[in-house]
């Protein structure tokens, strides 16, 4: 190991894994063909806030013709994790953590300088972001596809007073279910019309859940009626006919891509109108 311009055999194993334990951990990004020799690092880099070290072999290619190089030293640098916590977003799982540099020891660190905060497994989103749901938080965080549906969806745009103990959660058929701490039911729609009024929910600036459309939201309450009730459905119908921007119409339309909701709700219109 070469420690300033003095030379030191190289260390045992052990001493490694000592300097990741250290140091955090080593991201081994290059191997050696000889193995992984001796070591050379700046002490200059010793920076508390250094939680990755990251070896870069030293090219053969690169050198003239002629030279010897010794294909056994390695580079380690420093990566500071003000850096690779900035190239994360907000909510960001240990997989991104690991992918972005952070190694597990650094995750552990930043967790207890209140840096970041667990908001359920394998999921963090850093301390000094803006207030958003935690739940909603960790379902778009584990299912990109999750969208708000049925009842949720309805008391979100303001068509039904109920509020259920758990969200409800559309994942395409055929998807498949993530484990979940946080509260959630889940529902599979079919794949070919999941997309169908489906908009998008900011919940801070890197998330995003689906939400689907109040006309969406209707017709999938007369489809589902006999789970969420006829009085869920045509509740929710009347208090959107009593908006100026309601079109029958255009609800219609939309229905006929729907046989099982297509029928009755025509025949709640023509009650209503």
């Amino acid at each position: 190991m070469l420690l300033g311009s003095r030379r030191i055999p190289p260390r045992p194993t052990s001493f490694v894994r000592g300097l990741a334990y250290r140091f955090s951990c080593i991201i081994p990004t290059a191997q050696s063909p000889k193995g992984p020799g001796r070591l050379c690092y700046a002490t200059s880099a010793r920076r508390r806030d250094a939680v990755a070290l990251e070896p870069v072999a030293l090219a053969a290619a690169t050198a003239p013709i002629g030279t010897n190089v010794d294909t056994n030293v390695y580079l380690y640098t420093f990566v500071p994790v003000s850096a690779s916590l900035a190239q994360l977003p907000v909510t960001f799982t240990y997989a991104q953590a690991r992918a972005a540099g952070v190694s597990k020891h650094g995750v552990y660190r930043l967790h207890d300088e209140g840096r970041i905060e667990r908001l359920a497994r394998g999921v963090y989103r850093r301390a000094d972001a803006e207030l958003a749901d935690p739940d909603l938080l960790e379902i778009a965080t584990r299912a990109p596809r999750a969208t708000l549906c049925l009842t949720t969806a309805l008391a979100r745009h303001g068509l039904s007073d109920e509020i259920p103990r758990a969200p409800d959660v559309a994942l395409p058929r055929g998807t498949r279910t993530p484990a979940s701490s946080a509260p959630v039911q889940w529902h599979h729609f079919d794949a070919a019309t999941f997309d169908i009024g489906r908009e998008i929910l900011r919940l801070d600036a890197d998330t995003r859940i689906g939400l689907y459309s109040a006309e969406r939201s209707i017709i999938d309450a007369f489809r589902t009626r006999g789970h969420g009730g006829h009085e869920l459905a045509h509740g929710a119908l009347k208090r959107w006919l009593r908006r100026a921007s309601a079109h029958p119409s255009t609800l219609l339309k939309l229905a006929a891509r729907f046989p099982r909701a297509a029928a009755p709700l025509r025949q709640a219109l023509e009650i209503l109108l």
